[in-house]
């Protein structure tokens, strides 16, 4: 399991419960990704632990969880809201460990 954050944004009120970029645990790596389409933030796994680095995650082509068709970025804190735009706060820990 990966250690997840609660993010807001004070502009338009998303919110999500993501890693917020890059992270490895025990037994997987995750990307967060922000999708255009659905204007949502998602962690997205990208392999397996150690294997897998920032560096292999920037040559994927990673996809939204809800269609592969989806416009998508890779995120890490602080980065922008994908609905407005305006930087997102990282709000307290909610989930560590593996």
């Amino acid at each position: 399991m990966s250690s997840l954050y609660q993010f807001t944004c004070d502009d338009c009120g998303l919110e999500a419960e993501v890693s917020g970029g890059f992270d490895l645990s025990m037994r997987s790596a995750s990307q967060t990704i922000a999708c255009q389409d659905c204007g949502s933030l998602q962690d997205v796994h990208v392999g397996d632990a150690p294997t897998t680095s920032p560096e292999d995650v920037a040559s994927m082509t990673l996809h939204c969880r809800k269609s592969d068709r989806h416009s998508i970025t890779q995120w890490s804190h602080p980065g922008p809201c994908p609905r407005c735009g305006k930087t997102m706060i990282r709000g307290p820990l909610t989930v560590s460990g593996d």
